[in-house]
Parts: structure tokens; sequence; C-alpha cells
């Protein structure tokens, strides 16, 4: 099994990763107004999350037909990409730690309207756009590099089922992060990329990481559909239980 399929599935561990620790850790550090979740969520989660893309990076090098370097405008998009991604997580951290100190209930109407905003939307919009769009930057990438050989049957459906796991989990992060929107325009743009570029051809059978965002991003639309459909509105998962939405 060629490394890209490997990295394929530790980057589909990365996505369920913040799902399972927003469930079952809870509780501040001691001492602090900081969310454990939160911490690891900046101080684990995001290196995780580059370290496995710049392996999976390498390893489309690598396997390809040529040694196809990254052309300059794909650096500075990445660039620009990791610029959001963290300022957005450090944004995030910051104003849910001062967030945890204010009292909901009679405390300041423009305090809480600007933690309010750092918090979940101008730190989750950036974070969430600029981890988009390095996995966009990087099947660009891979759109230009050929991989050598076609991916084998058992290949085929491990990346297909990450996708499909990652899909779920991407959703449900997009619902509670209140950009359900960027699951709508990273279909829309992966899938108008694979045809323009033709990647789509074979079933993308030498573009695995192509292969894998493909069936991601549409299981991603259709989770926030259904999801929008159960509850007629793309209400946020912790608002609803999941038992409720399991029982109703």
């Amino acid at each position: 099994m060629r490394k890209t399929s490997i990295w394929i599935a530790v980057l589909t561990l990365g996505y369920v990763l913040p799902v399972v620790q927003l469930q079952l850790i809870g509780g501040l550090l001691p001492g602090t107004s900081i969310y454990l979740a939160h911490f690891l969520d900046l101080a684990v989660n995001a290196p995780f999350f580059l370290i496995v893309l710049l392996s999976l990076f390498l390893a489309v090098r690598k396997e390809s037909t040529s040694n196809t370097r990254t052309g300059r405008a794909l650096l500075w998009l990445a660039a620009l990409f990791l610029l959001f991604f963290f300022e957005g997580h450090g944004i995030h951290f910051a104003a849910n730690s001062v967030s945890s100190l204010i009292n909901h209930d009679s405390g300041p109407p423009e305090l809480l309207e600007l933690t309010y905003f750092y918090d979940e939307i101008l730190g989750h919009y950036m974070l969430m756009f600029g981890q988009a769009g390095l996995l966009y930057v990087l099947m660009l990438y891979e759109a230009a590099a050929e991989n050598a050989k076609p991916c084998s049957r058992l290949e085929s459906v491990l990346i297909i089922l990450c996708g499909l796991v990652a899909g779920i989990t991407v959703a449900l992060i997009l619902l509670e992060g209140q950009f359900a929107i960027l699951g709508v325009v990273s279909f829309v743009a992966v899938w108008a990329t694979a045809v323009a570029t033709g990647v789509h051809r074979g079933w993308f059978n030498k573009r695995p990481f192509a292969m894998y965002m493909a069936a991601m991003t549409l299981t991603t639309v259709a989770g926030l559909i259904l999801w929008a459909w159960r509850y007629k509105a793309l209400v946020e998962p912790l608002a609803r239980p999941f038992r409720m939405w399991m029982g109703g």
C-alpha cells in the first residue's frame, strides 16, 4: 500500500479527534479559564494536521511520475491559508478563554458581543477557511503530479471509507462552527477542479488524494442536508444531543 493512502487514513484520524474531545473531555485546566478540549485543539490537533499534510505532500511528490516542484502561486496560496489557519486558532482560543470568565446573564452586552464575534465568527471562519484551503492546495498539487500507478481496489475502498468518515466529522465541525456554507463551497471547488483538470477520469484512480477530497466533500454536503432536514435548520450539534437526533 502506498504511503499516500496511509497518510490519508492518518489525516482522517485528525478529523475524528476534535469531535471525540468535545464529547469526552470537559472542564478547565486547573487554575485557568482555559478549557482542556480547546487547549488540545490548539496544541495537539493543529500541529498534527500540519505534519500529516506535509507528509502527504512529500508522499504525493515522491510517488508521482515526475518530481514537479510546487508552483510559486501554490506556495503563496498555501502560505496564505496557513496564516488564516493559525491566526484563526489563536483568536478562537483566546476568545474562548476570556468568554469563560464572563457572566453570560449579567455581563456587559458589548463584551459578550465582542467575545462572541471573535470566538464563533472570526476565529471559526479563519481557521476553517485556512484548513479547507490547505487541503485544496494539496489537491491542486496532486492534479499536476499524476501518481505513477493506479490505486488498487483495496486502496480505493480504504480511501473512500476514510472520505466518508472525514465527511461526517467535517459536517459536525462545520455545524458547530456555524460555517456550513464552507462545506458547500468546498464541494463545488473540489468537483469543479476535478472535472476541469480531468482527475475524475477513471474514478480518480491515479489521484488518491483527489479521490479522498471528492468523497469527503460529497459526504459533508449530504450530512449537512440530512441535518437540516432533521432539525429544519442548521442547528449546532452541542445544542442538540445525539440521543435526540437518534431517538427524536
